[in-house]
This record gives C-alpha cells, structure tokens and sequence, in this order.
C-alpha cells in the first residue's frame, strides 16, 4: 500500500504536472522544460532532508511525515499552480514547492523497501515492491478520465494526490521500523553459541599430554 500510494503522488505530479503547465495554463514548452530542470536540485535537497530525518526520527515516521506533507502542503502548492493568476516567476516558485513537498519523501524509500526484506532475497524482493507497486499506478490515464465526470479536467490529478497521500501514510504508518537493521545480518542463520573450547569443526580440540606422561 505504501509503494502504490507514493507512485500515485509521483505520477500525479511527474507525468501530469506538465501537461497541466502546457495545455491548461499556456506555458511554453521551453519556460516549463526549464523550470522543471531548476527544480530538480531542490527537490535533490528534499531527498537528502527526508533521509536524514529518517536516520533522526525513524523511516516510518518519516515516511509518514512525507505523506502528510504531500498531502496537505503539496496539495495546495498544486492547487494553487493550477488556479491562481499569478506572474510567471511566481508560478514557477509554485511549481518548484509543489515537486519537492511531493516528492522529497522518495529520499527515504530506497532505504527503507532494502530494509524490508532478508539479504537472501534482497534484490528481489526490492525489484518487485518496485515494479508490481507501479502497476496501479500506471493506469493513471483511466482514473483521469473517468474522473472528469466528477470535476475540471485540470484538476483530476489532484483526486490521485489526495488518495496516494492517504494510502502511502496509512502504509509507513502500519508497515515495521527499519532504521536500526542491520543489512549483514538479515535473513542470515542464527548463530549458535559454542563453548569456547569447541573448534569450527565442532570437536573439542585435545588435551597435549604433559612431558611426563
């Protein structure tokens, strides 16, 4: 729940945004393609931020902060992208608010779906939160559609925000704390304590016979 709700977020803002900019508001190709290039070190920031609160407060704190951020501070930066006449300057500082409160907590995730599963099966297991999470998300152009029966067109993408938010919080908030595994560790057989005079192998090494004997 948590990956599917963070990639409702990041296709709302990611995939949409720009289309938003270009056909509902009139930017230029150009002015929107260099806004979005400015606001990616910001938003870098924001990823470095939210890993180091999450090494402060914990991943699942984190992870729900972000949410909750997406979700209320995010959400207004894109409303306010969306309707308010403003000069183009100003609507840029809009757009770059809107990407880093929505997308900073992606800083933590990388972190945290590794921390979830045993060293064995590490690789997989992160490939598939990655991959399989996506796949709702992916169908982003249906919701979009069938949600212009309920509201504007433009702001259809906000509908996803919304539940993506929710679904990402409700997700961390559930989901176990990670900051303190230890990688080398997971998944690997419980060892079993030996007695001091028991060798690898198992057999007690023997006794050297003294000079006398």
């Amino acid at each position: 729940m948590l990956m599917v709700g963070l990639w409702l977020v990041a296709t709302s803002v990611v995939s949409v945004l720009p289309q938003r900019l270009l056909a509902h508001i009139g930017q230029s190709p150009v002015w929107v393609t260099t806004v979005l290039l400015a606001a990616q070190p910001v938003v870098i920031g924001g990823f470095v931020a939210a890993g180091m609160t999450s090494q402060k407060v914990g991943r699942r704190r984190a992870l729900a902060l972000g949410a909750t951020v997406s979700g209320t501070a995010g959400f207004t930066c894109y409303v306010l992208t969306l309707t308010l006449p403003v000069a183009g300057w100003l609507l840029a500082v809009l757009v770059v608010a809107t990407e880093l409160t929505t997308l900073a907590v992606w800083g933590v995730v990388t972190s945290y779906v590794n921390e979830r599963f045993a060293t064995n099966v590490r690789a997989t297991g992160f490939g598939m939160a990655y991959s399989l999470a996506l796949a709702p998300a992916s169908f982003y152009a249906f919701y979009l559609t069938g949600l212009t029966r309920l509201m504007p067109e433009r702001l259809t993408q906000l509908m996803l925000l919304g539940v993506g938010s929710l679904m990402a919080f409700g997700g961390a908030w559930w989901g176990p704390e990670t900051r303190d595994v230890d990688l080398a560790r997971v998944g690997a057989p419980q060892a079993i304590d030996a007695p001091a005079d028991v060798t690898s192998t198992g057999v007690a090494p023997a006794t050297p016979l003294r000079q006398d004997q």
